[in-house]
């Protein structure tokens, strides 16, 4: 139901820039901002049945390229290597991932934190390998670490497919937002 009134309400929007705006070359993201919160009838010590580990930044840079789309551009390797690598040394971006047949099969890590809460992004896992629930375990995983630490965990979804799945994952809809970009 609240996806259905999004895309109605995205589409007006859309209608009503275009006869307004119609000479500007422009496009429209809608934006939603989800909150962790208990999984089902976990608690925030949740342990996942699948074996976790730290991978590399290197190693999610290449499995980030093999999940970019239209709404998940991924950053020029040195930019993102750098970024995450500062921050990581700062304590300031966890990531976690899983493996299967030797690969790094899914990963997730958290894109920004905060002494309050952080933000859980970067979540991909490899196109053979979807449909298993890893990117569900690892965010399950990753979000309950960080409520452990007495944080609140949100996500941004841009789409109905990734809101869904993040409901489905223990977060809920805490807000909503349009971006309008000019070209």
């Amino acid at each position: 139901m609240f996806s259905l009134i999004l895309t109605n309400f995205y589409e007006k929007q859309k209608k009503f820039f275009h006869k307004i705006l119609g000479f500007f070359s422009f496009y429209i993201q809608f934006l939603i901002i989800l909150k962790g919160t208990l999984i089902g009838n976990h608690t925030d010590n949740y342990i996942s049945d699948i074996e976790i580990y730290e991978p590399d930044f290197a190693s999610v840079y290449e499995l980030l390229l093999t999940c970019e789309s239209e709404i998940f551009r991924v950053p020029p390797k040195l930019s993102f290597l750098s970024d995450v690598t500062h921050r990581k040394n700062r304590g300031k971006c966890a990531v976690i991932g899983t493996t299967v047949d030797g690969v790094l099969a899914s990963s997730v890590m958290t894109v920004s934190e905060t002494e309050y809460a952080a933000i859980i992004g970067a979540v991909a896992t490899r196109a053979d390998y979807r449909k298993r629930g890893l990117s569900r375990e690892l965010v399950r995983t990753l979000a309950s670490r960080i409520r452990g630490e007495g944080r609140a965990v949100y996500v941004f979804s841009a789409s109905e497919g990734n809101t869904r799945f993040y409901r489905n994952s223990g977060f809920e809809i805490a807000a909503a937002f349009t971006e309008y970009f000019f070209i």
